[in-house]
């Protein structure tokens, strides 16, 4: 998601609009971080993890 700070951001580096105040910007308008979602790892990983020589001796 994008937000007016940004956008200003890159009108200034890009010179979009050259007669734009290099100071102008926006505070506080972007949005709010999401949540992350766990990640999981598959079993016959785990299992590679927990025992690595079992893995040696041709598990998969």
């Amino acid at each position: 998601m994008w937000c007016v700070g940004v956008f200003l951001c890159d009108v200034h580096r890009c010179e979009w609009q050259p007669d734009l105040a290099g100071g102008v910007f926006v505070c506080g308008d972007a949005p709010e971080p999401r949540a992350l979602e766990p990640r999981f790892i598959a079993e016959r990983l785990m299992w590679h993890l927990e025992a690595p020589e079992a893995g040696e001796q041709g598990g998969s």
